[in-house]
């Protein structure tokens, strides 16, 4: 999934915006920081890490679970406007729709492996 696609669908969740796409980009470049770091990073098979740098860019997760990136950014939205209600419900929706990607990562992915010697 691109970003320019995951910014259009927040652009029309969240009507009015005053944020610009830079400002949208570098909140999905911290995202995915984040992700890789927390999630990728400890698997055999992780893809390629490449900071967001423009709205071409491609991102980390699938687009069946792109809805992580439409919360994530809903809500940051909302905290810079200050609306805590609608940012509270966002933020409960990133936070579930994060939940159920690193379940499906976990359970088809192989973590790295250690060599522990005694």
């Amino acid at each position: 999934m691109k970003v320019n696609e995951i910014i259009a669908d927040v652009r029309n969740t969240c009507r009015g915006i005053a944020l610009d796409d830079d400002q949208l980009i570098k909140m999905l470049r911290e995202l995915e920081g984040r992700l890789y770091s927390s999630i990728y990073e400890s698997y055999e098979d992780a893809p390629v890490y490449t900071p967001v740098e423009d709205c071409s860019s491609s991102l980390l997760i699938p687009e069946e679970y792109a809805d992580v990136y439409r919360y994530w950014l809903s809500s940051k939205i909302y905290l810079s406007v200050g609306d805590y209600d609608r940012y509270n419900t966002f933020a409960s929706l990133y936070a579930t729709a994060l939940d159920a990607f690193k379940c499906f990562y976990i359970r088809n992915h192989m973590p790295k492996r250690v060599n522990i010697r005694y």
